[in-house]
């Protein structure tokens, strides 16, 4: 090699760079070959992809991939999400933020995948895929006061009344489609979540919100038979893999809920019976991502100060936890709202999925925080709460209006009722309304 010497280096720059054993195969080696990456030798990294052969199809030496090198070393632009890991993913770090790109990175190595190739000791790889503690179940009916006359009174009536819990609930659900076609996001999917990498069943789920969203009567036929196509695609691909990343777990998640909420109201009878059927499946991919989600344990019962001590290592390792944590309660959510409008008993006892505490963090200013800076300002300066499912006391106590961001709003109205959040929504700027103990009742 030219102007220094031979390089000592024998695996390549991917494996390398990314910590991992490399097998050395040329043209390409077999992690960089799996995951569609630009495998080269020599401790460089290309301008551009070359192709995998010579134009003349004749095998690439070592030597031909050293000649792909002609500028100095640049990183890519994005950073690829699509080994993202399976395992638990600890949002908390030492005091300090890192809102760099190397922040980034250091958060995106967190999460790969090990290949095929990778080989450790067998207790350090029994630490990279064990699952979370199992959670114990310590809720009880007592612990949701204010749900009894929304669940035990339900007649199917009240969905034609708009000031009944039930009829908002409702309308939020079915807004969730049209949100994530216009907006790419919803009060559970950040709109930063898949900016670097999208899962292929999220795009197809965003086509077919959009699709459905725009829809007339004349191409009715031609949406409903895309959505039919894609939850065939979304099961087969899920029974087909193995091993899915953690994206591609939350991913199919969210695809899954897009079209149960599609086929939940649509008003067809073959749709209905399908999201009836596929209701199993979405408890199930919920309880999965359970495995995935840091619940907040120890933290939650910090006081506000000694939270601000613990903030997450990067914006985009919040992002995503957080977007576990309301995703997970967001799918217990519809799976509970299908069987109160079906009238169906809980599957798995008086209290099911709901016996366990299901913790997120309330917080306009973390969720709707545009960049990292804003996020890390926003840590240190505004009120953040943990909230654990429908226990709102604590926000009760000291909130405000400004604080509540749109999944809290959805959470709260159904916990409170319609008029008593407008009232909370109306206290006057800075002041704390006189109805706040009224609120605390049962909280």
């Amino acid at each position: 090699m030219a102007g220094g010497g031979a390089s000592r280096q024998k695996s390549c720059n991917a494996c390398v760079q990314g910590k991992r054993k490399c097998d050395k195969a040329l043209p390409a080696c077999g992690r960089c070959a799996g995951m569609g990456l630009v495998c080269l030798y020599g401790g460089r990294l290309p301008s551009a992809r070359p192709s995998s052969s010579p134009p003349d199809g004749s095998m690439m030496t070592l030597d031909d991939h050293l000649a792909y090198d002609e500028t100095t070393p640049v990183l890519p632009d994005t950073l690829d999400f699509a080994m993202a890991e399976v395992m638990p993913v600890d949002c908390t770090a030492e005091p300090g933020f890192s809102t760099t790109e190397n922040g980034f990175e250091a958060f995106l190595e967190s999460i790969i995948a090990p290949q095929p190739q990778f080989t450790a000791p067998s207790d350090q790889l029994e630490w990279v895929i064990q699952d979370s503690p199992s959670p114990t179940p310590i809720l009880r009916k007592e612990d949701y006061p204010k749900f009894g006359s929304l669940c035990d009174a339900y007649q199917p009536w009240h969905l034609a009344d708009s000031n009944t819990r039930v009829s908002f609930v409702v309308s939020v659900v079915k807004s969730f489609c049209p949100s994530f076609a216009q907006n790419s996001c919803t009060p559970f999917l950040h709109k930063e979540l898949y900016q670097s990498f999208m899962p292929g069943c999220v795009l197809k789920a965003w086509t077919t919100c959009s699709q459905y969203t725009n829809g007339t009567a004349t191409n009715r036929g031609m949406v409903l038979r895309v959505l039919h196509e894609n939850v065939a695609d979304l099961h087969e691909t899920a029974d087909s893999r193995n091993v899915m990343t953690s994206m591609e777990r939350l991913g199919r998640l969210h695809a899954l809920i897009f079209y149960q909420v599609i086929r939940m109201f649509d008003g067809d009878i073959t749709l209905g019976s399908d999201a009836a059927g596929d209701m199993t499946v979405l408890e199930a991919w919920a309880t999965d991502l359970l495995k995935l989600r840091d619940n907040l344990d120890g933290l939650a019962r910090l006081p506000q100060d000694m939270r601000r001590e613990r903030p997450p290592e990067t914006w985009q390792r919040w992002v995503f936890a957080e977007c576990v944590r309301r995703t997970c309660l967001m799918a217990f959510m519809i799976v509970t709202l299908w069987k109160l409008l079906t009238k169906q008993s809980p599957a798995r006892g008086p209290m099911g999925i709901w016996a366990y505490e299901h913790r997120w963090t309330l917080s306009r200013h973390l969720w709707d925080a545009p960049g990292s800076f804003e996020f890390c300002k926003a840590w240190n300066e505004k009120p953040f709460f943990y909230i654990s499912g429908f226990g709102f006391r604590e926000f009760l106590e000291c909130g405000r209006p400004d604080d509540v961001d749109s999944f809290a709003r959805i959470l709260l109205t159904v916990t409170l009722g319609i008029d008593e959040m407008k009232t909370f929504e109306s206290e006057p700027e800075g002041q704390l309304g006189s109805n706040r103990q009224d609120l605390l009742t049962g909280n």
